[in-house]
Order: C-alpha cells, then structure tokens, then sequence
C-alpha cells in the first residue's frame, strides 16, 4: 500500500511539472487590474506570455508581479522582458527575485513605462543601473534596488527627484554617496554598501530644492565616512552658512537652512565620522537650528546619534579656532566640484559646471524590439537581424489589422524575409501583405493549400519560399502574376504541377521550385511554358510516365523554340526513353515533323531515346511512310528487332495490337492512315489486273 501512494505521487509530481513546463509561466488576473506570474526557475524565457489575452485586457493592467513557483524559487527572468510592453498602462511592476543581471539590456522600455509608480528589482544580480529606462520614468514614486550588485548610482538619472517618496539600494555595492539622494520625500535607504565617501558627479546644487525632512539610512557601511565642511561648497550652499553664522539678523527671520537641515536626517548607524575642525560649520549649523528644541524632540534626530571615531557624539564636537577666521580647516581649494565659496577671499577657482546631459545607453543595433498597436489587437516585434523578425500578437489580432507605417517604414523592417511567428501558420496573416522587401520566407510552416484564402497576397512579393510545408494542393485563382519571380514550394507533397500558378504564359513568374515533391510523372502541360525554369529534382518520377492530363499539343515551334528551363531527377535524365504511338498521342504530336521535335525535346530530358519497332509503335511507321521515310532511319530501335521485320508490319497484320488514333489528338491523323490503308489494296488490285491483260 505504501508503495502503491508513493507511486502515486511520483505520478502525479510529475504530471504537475510536465503541466507547468508546458506553460512555463501561469498567470492570474486579479481584480481585472493586477496579473501575477509564477514561473519555472530552471528555464530559459524571454518574454511574458501575454499573447492569450486581448488588448483590451491587457490595457486594465496596472500591476505585474513575477515570481518562481514558491517563495524559495527564483524567478527565471535574466532582464526585463521587452514586451512588457504590451501592458500600456503599468503603474506597479515586481520582478524581485528573479535572475536579473540587466535590466534593459536592448533599451527598449524607456518609451512604455512613462506611468509607472513603483518599480522593483529587489533580490536580482544587476551590477548596472538602468539609467535611460529610470530617467524615463517622470512619475516614479518608489524605487527598490535592495540586495543586488550596484557599484555605483549616477545622480543624473532621476527625472524629478522631487517625485520621489522612497528609495531603496540597501545591500549592494556601493562606495559614494550623493547628496541627491536628500532630494527624497520619505526615505532612502543606502544601508549594507561600503560607503566612505560623499561625491557629487551630477553637479547636483542643493540650494535650488526644497528639501524635506526625509530620512536617509547609511547604516552598516564602511567603518567611516568623510563628511566634513566640504560639502556645502560641493553642493553650492554657501549662502546658507555664511548668513546662519554670520548675520545679526533673528534666526526665526533667516531662511531656513535647507543642506544642514537636510543632513540631520541621515542616519550613520555604526559607521563613524573622523571628527575633527574639518566639521565645524555643520556641528555649528545643526546646533543652531535645533538650539531651541527640547532634548526629547533631538534625541529623534538621527544625527545626534552620530559618533566620532573615539566614540563620542558627532554634535558634541569641538574645535578652537581664531574668530577672525573661517569656521573650518578644510582646503576648500582642493574641493570638486566647487560651485561656490563661504568667504569670497577663499583661495582657489569655482569648478565650471558644464551641462549634464540626458542619460543614454548604447546597445547593439539587433537584436531590436518594437510593440505595436495594430488596431485591432497588438504585436510584439523581435527584430533579431536584418532580414528576420518574430512576430507574435494578442489574440484580437484579426484581418483588418495592420502595421503601423512609422515601422513598415523604418529601417528595421526594410529588408525584413524571413518572419517567424513563433508558432506553425497554414495562412498568411494579412498583416504581412505590406512587406517593403517583397520576399518572404515561410519554410517550415503548416502549409497545406496554397490558395488565395491562405495565401491573399501572393503577387505582392518578389519571392516567396513555402518550402517545407505539408502542402498537397495549390489552387489560385490565377497565375497572371505581375511581381512575382520566384516561389519555392520544394519538399512538400504535392502530386502533381501547381497549373494554376502557371497559367497563363508568361507571366513574371521566372523560377518554380518543385524539388522533393511526390510527383510521378512528367507532364506535357510545362512545355507550353515560356520564360521559366522549374526544378523536379528529387521527385519519385518514373521515367516511362509521360502525361497530358491537359490534353496540351506540341507545335514544332514550340519544341523548337523554348525557353522553359526544366530539370529532372537524375534518375530520369540518366535513362532511356522507349517511343512508340502512345508517346505521340499524348502529346499530339501526329506528323513527321512534330514527332522528330518532340523527340528532340525529349532529348533535352532522357540520356537516349529509342523506338519500340514493334505494333505499338506501327502508327508512326505509317505516318513516316506516308512522307516517303523510313522512320528506323531517325530512330534505333529499342528490342534488338531488326528494321526488316519492323517494317514488315502493317496495321492489319497487327491487328488489336494497333493503338486506335481514332480518338484523342491524333484524329484527324488516323483518318488519313485509315484512307491510305484503304487505299492501297485497290491499287494493288488494279496493277494486277493490269498485268493479266
């Protein structure tokens, strides 16, 4: 019994797998506005599985959360799928604990996440922040990065800081830190990095903000940091010291310090500052500002919590100095970048502050994706190379829908053949019609009929390839083609030739490639062709079968005049070819002269062509006798029987051996043969009687 229940959830465990690595992600909606993701972890997916559900649907979507299969599995995403795209309307997007080592490595959504709130990648491997994509993003309101591989977090990426309510960069990498961040509403958390210094390579000039009173967390970081006088300079804050420490004027009527007011709030933790005269401005702006707050309301403040290397507090720190000179021992000379100067007769230079510029990103040129909109539905577009794009779209995708001209138009779709629609197709989706290149590839489809319904546009294109396919029937409405020059319908099962693509003659068609097919027989109906070449190589043809089941006759100018190009199998044209009345019935050929022509097109085609010198070739004889020749002297006969006995023979000694031309292409033919053969006893008859007299 025990077995028996471990069988049965063996079984069952893996029914549930083969299940969900069919779907490799499941999705549930909820609330008609959230969609949530759980995931295989062990496999390699690129994009969302967005392709069931309507544009409509998916335009409700305002948040998105991917996640493995339970809270100890990973997330198989390694970046951002790029047809995320496909969710117009994104406010919230959680992509925590995935794979994530780039985020936007193809810079693809910087144009479709303009509304998006909240924005996490918590708990991935990203060692680059996506500065293009966040700087797109003007409503951002939370940002988490935590527990990731950051180095470094440039300043000039935030759109409006000021939209900012919390940040998150906790447990990276990081070792600088940037006032910027003093920008936010709520919070910004900086904790567990190896942060020791303050920079500012935006060029961020703080005394332009208004700043909040947000609280900055740089706990568990490097053992100190060196936050000295420095950065008022730095920030281009001068003003706000020189007036605090210097005026007569009430500290109530004075402008509120907005740096040092600002600096209260972050939060060192266990990382000490080198205390010492290099300080002195912030420990005297920061205790005049709170001079007149009781010790429980500072005692919340974080930087009164703040130590010096020998443990004792930050704002407890002091320093001597001459009246008569700057508050501070820092070389402000040596500060970068230095946007102002406390005391004007500070020696040294400001730093040109030269314009930062729009945060971009360089990728490769493929591959390139594009979300279109194509009313109805919407496609998701995979440009992968020059001449080959993946297409895949929602499931209103319908007949009327087309591609945008802005995209048709542009460089990515010009040479653009080869169209991988991520499934098997058996028709061509309209959409498609409007190709600039005017080739196309669908080899390896599901073709089964190629007709005007499945194929609508055939004369669009300049060249088409359905080779591969399960094609067994071709049934146009006409082959009057004016573009088309090439089309390839080898290696599928067609068992016959595709007459409707090839009537009338000529057309623009110049090449058919019908190789590897399960044609049997060669048709008479390709020597009518003009101007085109068709390959039958590898067809299963047998080399005795020729057929007219058009009931075409060969002119000798046509014969003798071709420009069909057609080759066979190698079986056929290695063989010899056995000739005899039925050979010139079926093609009409009832004359002399059109059967030497015909013969010499045949030729062209089997490696020798022989006469069957018996009855079934005894119309033939009688055809070249009534053109006074011989036809053993054009032809070598095939069975070893000698031209004595062959021509011995007359239709009547062959009797029902004869092939009747009484019907068919020969008629008119047969009727002279049978006058002749009338004839001639009666003429005998008289010279005999002749003779008596």
């Amino acid at each position: 019994m025990i077995i028996k229940w471990l069988l049965v959830i063996v079984v069952s465990s893996i029914l549930w797998t083969m299940c969900l690595s069919e779907n490799e992600c499941t999705s549930r909606i909820f609330n008609t506005s959230e969609i949530i993701f759980t995931c295989l972890s062990d496999i390699v997916i690129n994009e969302l599985p967005l392709y069931n559900y309507t544009t409509d649907k998916l335009a409700n979507i305002t948040s998105i959360i991917v996640n493995g299969v339970d809270d100890n599995t990973r997330g198989p995403f390694t970046s951002i799928p790029p047809n995320i795209c496909l969710l117009p309307n994104l406010k919230n997007i959680d992509f925590s604990y995935n794979r994530i080592g780039q985020v936007d490595p193809a810079n693809v959504l910087s144009d479709c996440l303009s509304s998006v709130t909240t924005f996490d990648v918590s708990d991935n491997n990203i060692s680059e922040f996506p500065s293009a994509m966040i700087y797109n993003m003007p409503t951002l309101q939370k940002l988490y990065f935590r527990f990731n591989q950051l180095t470094y977090v440039p300043g000039n990426v935030f759109f409006n800081l000021s939209n900012l309510d919390i940040i998150d960069f906790s447990h990276n990498s990081l070792t600088n830190f940037e006032l910027w961040a003093l920008l936010v509403n709520k919070s910004a958390d900086f904790s567990n990095n190896q942060i020791s210094t303050i920079t500012n390579t935006a060029f961020y000039n703080i005394s332009e903000y208004t700043l909040s009173d947000a609280t900055i967390n740089l706990t568990n970081n490097s053992a100190t940091i060196n936050l000295t006088d420095v950065v008022y300079e730095m920030y281009g804050s001068c003003s706000e010291v020189y007036y605090w420490l210097n005026s007569s004027t009430p500290d109530p009527l004075i402008t509120k310090p907005i740096l040092s007011s600002a600096l209260s709030y972050i939060d060192f933790g266990t990382t000490r500052i080198n205390c010492s005269c290099d300080q002195s401005y912030i420990v005297a702006m920061i205790s005049t500002i709170f001079a007149d707050s009781n010790p429980a309301a500072t005692s919340r403040i974080p930087i009164y919590s703040a130590k010096c290397l020998d443990g004792t507090l930050f704002i407890d720190n002091t320093c001597t100095f001459d009246i008569d000179l700057p508050n501070s021992s820092v070389d402000f000379s040596k500060v970068y970048p230095r946007q102002c100067k406390i005391y004007e007769y500070e020696s040294g230079n400001l730093t040109t502050i030269s314009n930062i510029s729009v945060p971009t990103i360089n990728v490769s040129t493929y591959p390139h994706y594009e979300t279109k909109m194509m009313e109805p539905g919407a496609c998701f577009f995979n440009f992968s190379n020059m001449t080959t794009v993946r297409i895949k779209c929602t499931k209103d995708i319908s007949d009327s829908s087309t591609i945008p001209s802005e995209l048709l138009s542009s460089d990515y779709f010009s040479n653009i053949r080869r169209v991988d629609f991520a499934r098997s197709i058996s028709s061509l989706p309209s959409y498609i019609c409007s190709l600039p290149s005017h080739d196309i590839d669908l080899s390896f489809q599901s073709f089964t009929i190629l007709n005007d319904e499945t194929f609508p546009c055939l004369d669009w294109f300049r060249s088409v390839s359905l080779a591969n396919n399960q094609m067994t029937s071709v049934n146009m409405r006409s082959g009057n083609f004016t573009n088309l020059t090439l089309l390839d319908l080898s290696s599928n099962q067609l068992t016959g030739i595709p007459y409707s693509i090839l009537i009338p003659t000529p057309s623009s068609l110049r090449f058919l490639d019908l190789r590897n097919n399960s044609i049997t027989s060669i048709d008479l109906f390709l020597y009518t062709l003009k101007n085109i070449t068709i390959d039958l190589r590898d067809n299963p043809i047998n080399i005795s079968s020729i057929i007219n089941p058009l009931n075409v006759t060969l002119l000798l100018a046509n014969n003798t005049n071709s420009t069909t190009i057609i080759t066979f199998p190698s079986s056929v044209t290695n063989s010899t070819y056995i000739f005899n009345d039925q050979t010139a019935l079926t093609a009409g050929t009832c004359n002399r002269y059109a059967i030497l022509a015909y013969r010499n097109t045949l030729q062209s085609v089997y490696n020798n062509i022989l006469l069957d010198c018996t009855c079934a070739s005894i119309n033939l004889k009688e055809i070249f006798l009534r053109n006074q020749s011989d036809i053993t002297q054009d032809f070598t006969c095939s069975n070893g029987t000698s031209t004595v006995s062959f021509n011995a023979l007359t239709i009547l000694s062959c009797g029902s051996a004869t092939l009747n031309f009484s019907s068919g292409l020969c008629l008119n033919e047969s009727l002279q043969v049978c006058s002749i053969f009338l004839k001639k006893p009666k003429l005998k008859n008289i010279k005999l009687k002749e003779e008596s007299h």
